[in-house]
Formats: structure tokens, sequence, C-alpha cells
């Protein structure tokens, strides 16, 4: 028996539904979605359907102690991991979702005594009132009944095996909906309880997958080479007279590489039915390979589609902006499962650096705060005292920069009260590695920053001013005068020092190392723009910098991505787009229908898809390089929030005419911002309860924005 089918999580996608084509097509019938390129690509575009979603119920909803469901998630994606023989190491302390939990809530005065109440819960059950023991009960799934006789303190107490613990009570004084409910995995640090609703089929939140829906190759060559015309990432499904051996790849070159040696992903295959094989473990390709023609009878794939839809949009009278706009989209839903993945083959697992590009994609092109609260929310949850997030020194740094935006762009207090504790562990952490300057200096077992080799140590010192800066942010949101005043003097001091041996005043650009003499280095200046280090005064000089041939390029789309976000913050608008068109279109005329972990124009096609000395272990599909989705209407449309949730937000367009006309849509929780352009004719619709500044004024949804530029 499977991983898959012993820990009953992924067992649940057939049982939520694999979805038909013909629920494909009738989601597609949106007329937007049928004109749009997009439904070229992803078979599964719209901008009006949620497609496909388990169906839930009113009630009540299950109760779980903070982060454990999620711990639960990441622990069995751990191991779904090790089961597809993936090649990579995930490193950093991770939490051990614990097999007990505590629940609490207090049973109030005026209520009629006794209260007979049913507990839904999974596992051994010990409830106690006033801390004396009315009930206990061994592992059962059928719902328990007891009765309390008057008011004080209610403690139940779950214990489980190879599950978390979880409750729910549907009616009554203290039904599961009633906030008041607290738990706790160690009796010692409570927390309000954490809800999760129901589900009609009675599928545990917890035991919730990933839906699937059935796709077919788009053609075939040789009756072997299956190709189904996109990035894909699912369950092969081959129908065959015995078992055929099955290989695939995300190009040719990989899916036909019969060779032995250790593959990236496994292409092991279970028989599930009468002449019907399945793969063990989802599979990462565009091109399936079955050499063995005679035993074939069809191939398809039941392909993950986590339920969201294209909420942003963007059209231009430039065809291959439209077209790197919608591949970025598509890079990043391929990537959303449980978490926000890095990518799918390869490491199917969050990762807090790669997070910083990827939630700003999620809320220009899905706005799904939940996802993005759950990536941080188990980021964070790791042994972060021991260890940095991640294992990694800048992964720490990014995780608390992505705490700030997550609520500029989503505005959710409740994951921020809950998250404080953790933030401020981290920044006391990284703080107690700092030298006598503030300089974060010890620990940098792994410092990443890029898949690169340059000096990294001053761009690590950005970072570190930037987390700073944003714990002031954070404190000033969790109405913490001491905890904001104190960062923002560290910040200030370290900006100082930075200016002092980080800066070179000469060539007006930073530096590689805070030493006061290295040469000017990309990822330090492109950093200092984006985080506000740097001051406009000092835009020509790192502007020159970034020109520089001489100084060593950035290794990856991930970091592209911010490179040309600063180059926008700088106003050179038309630069940014020539070498975002040139770096992302040379994947495109490389046949990409999602986006590379790295990209050389100077690399062959053999080179292209190698990595970590393999010749395939470059992923073909990675969320960190989903960056101009965002990018598109942040830098170049300007349409950027300014206060949380997108309450207010700024309008600066940098748009050259080769772009126009075009127009996109812009997602926010009040609605959505349209956006076109013709003839330099900008025109812009403010959803009700915000409010759209553009040069000094400002524009509501009874005053939209029309103005010849």
């Amino acid at each position: 028996m499977t991983t898959r089918t012993r820990l009953a999580t992924w067992a649940t996608a057939m049982v939520l539904g694999t979805l038909s084509l013909s629920t494909v097509q009738a989601a597609n019938n949106d007329k937007r979605s049928d004109k749009h390129p997009a439904s070229a690509v992803d078979p599964l575009y719209s901008r009006t359907a949620v497609t496909p979603t388990p169906d839930t119920v009113q009630g009540a909803p299950w109760l779980y102690a903070d982060t454990e469901l999620e711990a639960w998630r990441l622990q069995l994606m751990r191991q779904l991991v090790k089961d597809a023989r993936l090649r990579v190491r995930y490193p950093g302390v991770y939490y051990t979702p614990s097999n007990r939990t505590h629940f609490r809530v207090p049973m109030p005065v005026d209520a009629r005594y006794p209260q007979f109440i049913t507990l839904n819960a999974f596992g051994d059950v010990v409830i106690k009132n006033n801390g004396q023991t009315i009930y206990t009960a061994a592992n059962s799934e059928k719902p328990h009944k007891f009765k309390v006789t008057g008011p004080g303190s209610l403690l139940i107490t779950l214990t489980t095996e190879q599950e978390p613990p979880t409750l729910r009570i549907d009616k009554g004084v203290i039904s599961t909906d009633n906030p008041r409910w607290e738990a706790s995995s160690d009796s010692i640090t409570w927390a309000t309880a954490c809800h999760y609703p129901q589900y009609k089929d009675g599928t545990l939140p917890h035991r919730y997958d990933t839906p699937t829906v059935r796709l077919k190759p788009v053609s075939t060559q040789n009756d072997t080479l299956y190709d189904f015309g996109r990035q894909l990432f699912g369950f092969i499904v081959v129908k065959a007279n015995s078992q055929p051996d099955f290989f695939a790849g995300e190009s040719i070159l990989e899916a036909v590489d019969t060779a032995a040696r250790p593959r990236e992903q496994s292409f092991d295959l279970e028989q599930v039915g009468e002449g019907v094989w399945r793969s063990v473990t989802p599979v990462a390709f565009r091109y399936a390979y079955l050499p063995q023609k005679e035993l074939i009878q069809s191939v398809e794939c039941d392909a993950y589609a986590y339920p969201a839809c294209y909420r942003g949009d963007f059209q231009s009278n430039d065809t291959l902006l439209t077209d790197i706009w919608f591949k970025s989209a598509y890079t990043l839903r391929l990537c959303m499962h449980e978490f926000l993945l890095d990518g799918v083959k390869r490491d199917r697992l969050p990762w807090a650096g790669d997070l910083a590009m990827s939630m700003m994609v999620n809320a220009y092109t899905f706005r799904d705060p939940e996802i993005v609260r759950r990536t941080l929310a188990i980021l964070g949850r790791a042994g972060i005292a021991e260890e940095d997030v991640n294992g990694i020194a800048d992964y720490s740094l990014w995780w608390v920069i992505s705490q700030d935006r997550y609520q500029l762009y989503f505005g959710d207090m409740e994951h921020l009260q809950r998250e404080w504790p953790r933030i401020k562990n981290v920044l006391k952490e990284v703080e107690s590695r700092c030298d006598e300057n503030g300089l974060f200096t010890e620990g940098l077992d792994w410092l990443f920053i890029d898949w690169t080799n340059i000096e990294k140590e001053n761009a690590l010192q950005v970072l570190w001013w930037w987390a700073q800066e944003s714990a002031v942010s954070l404190a000033e949101r969790m109405n913490d005068p001491q905890t904001a005043a104190y960062w923002q003097k560290k910040a200030d001091s370290l900006k100082k020092v930075l200016y002092e041996r980080g800066y070179d005043p000469v060539r007006k650009a930073w530096r590689g190392k805070p030493d006061g003499q290295s040469q000017p280095n990309r990822h330090a200046n492109f950093l200092a723009v984006i985080s506000g280090l740097a001051a406009p005064s000092q835009y020509p000089g790192i502007l020159e910098a970034l020109a520089d041939t001489t100084i060593t390029a950035v290794g990856t789309p991930y970091m592209a991505g911010f490179e040309y976000m600063a180059l926008s913050r700088m106003r050179a608008p038309e630069r940014m787009l020539r070498e975002m068109k040139d770096y992302w279109g040379g994947m495109i005329a490389q046949g990409a229908t999602s986006f590379w972990e790295g990209y050389d124009v100077r690399e062959d096609e053999v080179q292209q898809y190698s990595f970590y000395r393999r010749p395939f272990g470059k992923s073909l599909c990675h969320a960190w390089s989903s960056g101009p989705a965002a990018l598109i209407p942040s830098e170049l449309l300007g349409i950027r929030p300014i206060s949380d949730g997108w309450k207010v937000f700024e309008i600066d367009p940098q748009v050259p005419l080769s772009m126009q006309p075009l127009k996109a849509t812009i997602p926010t929780q009040y609605g959505d911002i349209n956006v076109s352009m013709e003839n330099n004719l900008l025109r812009v619709t403010v959803p009700e309860g915000a409010t759209g500044k553009f040069r000094g004024k400002s524009y509501t949804a009874t005053t939209p924005l029309e103005v010849q530029l």
C-alpha cells in the first residue's frame, strides 16, 4: 500500500471529484474567457468561475489548534516528496504536528442547565468541567454525547493517531462557531482556535486534497510520445493490455531519455482497475513517453487544479507581453496547492524567499489570501529559535518582509495577531547574530540571495534593514509602540552604518560588501531601491551600475523580477519593458508554456535543462519566475496599494505607446480596479469603498479617473 493510500489524504481527490471535460468547457463558456488567449494554454481558464471546488455546507466549523492543520499538511507533503524520489534537500527545523490538543471554552452563566451537548471528534476524548472529569471515551468516529450541569470552564482533550486532533459541535451555547473557543497543543500557550468549513461529503479539512480534472493529450508522435500542450502536474492514467513502461518530462529531451540513472521524479505505475494503470505519485510534465505502443489504448492525466480563478487580467496590443503576463499567472497556478510551492517537479515545497515574489503575483492574479496565509504560517511555525526559516539566513528576513507586504495586499489582522510573537522571535534571533555595528554577520552557513557567484554580504544587510523597517510597520499595526520604537532606532542606526560602509559615494552605487572598498554589486543596488534604502538622488548612479555588463548578472528569474521592479521605480520603464520581454520572451521562444527556475540566453537546449550538475535538474515551472504577472500591473501601469487591503492605492502609469491599447483588471477585497489606456488616454474605475490617488488627487467609484497623459 502506498503512502498516498496509507495517510488517507491524497486518497480523497476522487471523492472530491475529478471533473469531466464537459465541466471544464462549461466553466469556459464565460465570453471573456473564450476570447482571451489564455484559454488556449489553461483549459480551466475563467475569470468568473472557481473550478473545480468541493462543496461546503452551512454550519459550525471544525476547530484545530494554531497551525496544526498546516503542520500536518506539510508533513504529508514532505513524505510525498520522498515517495516520488525527488532529489531535494529541504532544510530547516520543522515543527512536528501534535497528536494531542486541548480545547477550552467558557460555559455561559446565563444558560439553562443541564446542557446536553453532541461532540464530533476523532481520537480519545477527555472532557472536564471546572477541573472535574465528566466524560471519557476511546477512539470512535461516532458522535459523543455528554451533559454539563453548570457554568465555568469546559476543557476537551483529544488524543489521536496519524492525524491532527479536531472537533465540531453543531448546536447549542458552545457550538464551534462561538468565537471564544481556544486551543493549545501544550496546555501552556493558548490561542483562538482555527476554523475550517464542513465539506458536503463529510471529508475532514485536513484530509482535503487539491481537486483534479481529467485531460487528454493534444497530439501524439509515432503513437509513443504524447504532448499535453502545456506543463501539467498530476497523475498519469494509462489504459493498456498489460503494465507498460512509462516515462515523462517537462521537455521532449527529458521524456525520451530512458537511460538508467537516478531520475528527477518517480514514474512508477500501479494498477487501479482492469487494464488501467495510474502513476503512484503525481508527475510534473508536458510530454509522456510510452515506447510499447502495441500495449497502449489511451493516455490521460488527472491534473491538479487548485480551486481559484483568474481574478486579474491583462491584454495589450503587445501580444508578446500579453503572453508573458498569462504564462506567468499560469506558472503560479500550477504551483498553488496546500501552500504556494516553489515548483512542481522540484521541490514541491514552500520556501520563504520564493514567497516574496509569488505572494505579490497571487495578489494581482488570483487574490487568494488563504493560501498565502497558510504558507506564511507554516514557514513561521518552523523551529526558528534554533535555525533560520528554511535554514537560510536571508529567508528569515524575507519572511518578516513578506508579513508586512501580506498586510498591504490582503489586510488580515487576525493573521498578524497570531503571527506577532513568532515575528518578534525571528527578529530577536537575527539580532543575536549581529556585530557591534548592527550588521548581520554570524550563522551565515547558508546565505542564498541568488544562484550566482557574487559578493552577497551587502545585499543581506539591505534585507536586514528592510526587515527592521517592516517590523516597525507591523508593530504599528499591532499598536505596540515600544516594539516599533525599538526597531526604528535599530533601523536608523543600521542605515547610517550602511551609508558609511556599503555605499560608494564616488560611483554613487551600493557595494558588494559593507567594507568601504568593494566594487558595486547588482543585487545590493536593486534591493536598496525597492526597499526604500536608496535615495532618489542615487538613482542615476544605480542605473549606470545596473547597465554595467561587467557586473555579474542575476542568476534567476526570481531576482530578475526585483531588478526590473527597481528599474521602474527609478523611472526607466522602456528599459524595464525591453529587458523583461527579452528575458521571459526568450523562454517562450524556447517553447515555454510556464516559466523556468533559471534562464540564460547563451545556453543551448541541453544546457537549458540542466541544473545541479544533472541533465534535467532544472524546474521548468517555478513560482519565483511568475513575476511579470505582478510587475506589469504594479510597475508599468503603476497600480499599487498604499494602505492595507487596497483601501487606498496609487495610480502612477509608465506605459509606452507600443503597449497601447491595453486593458487590465486588478482584484481587491473591495472589487476590481479596471484600467484601460489608448493613445495615452488613461481610464481607471475604482471599486466602492476604495480610493485611487493620482497626482495628488483622489478618485472613487463615483469619480473615476479619465485623463489624457
